[in-house]
């Protein structure tokens, strides 16, 4: 109370001190809240980014799966149709002598 008094506060004073004070730390622990909060927003929507990331990324991967399967596709029909190429020969010429 002495302290008050010394810097122009009357003991009716000092309670209205008290409500800033808490006023105060109530405002500070609120906007540590908000902090907190938006930290944590943050975190989840680089969290979803990283998660659209990885589902595009396993897109690309499925769409080159496909691709490779369709040029194996392709190898397989080019080397058939040698195979039927070699086998005709043979019956072409047969056919020719004949």
């Amino acid at each position: 109370m002495i302290y008050l008094t010394a810097i122009g506060l009357t003991p009716s004073g000092s309670c209205t001190v008290h409500i800033y004070k808490q006023t105060i730390h109530r405002t500070t622990q609120l906007i540590k809240t908000i902090h907190r909060t938006t930290q944590s927003i943050k975190t989840k929507h680089r969290t979803t980014q990283l998660i659209k990331t990885i589902h595009r990324t396993t897109q690309s991967i499925k769409t080159i799966y496909r691709t490779t399967q369709s040029i194996k596709t392709i190898h397989r029909t080019k080397q058939s149709i040698k195979t039927v190429h070699r086998t005709t020969q043979p019956i072409k010429t047969i056919y020719r002598t004949t």
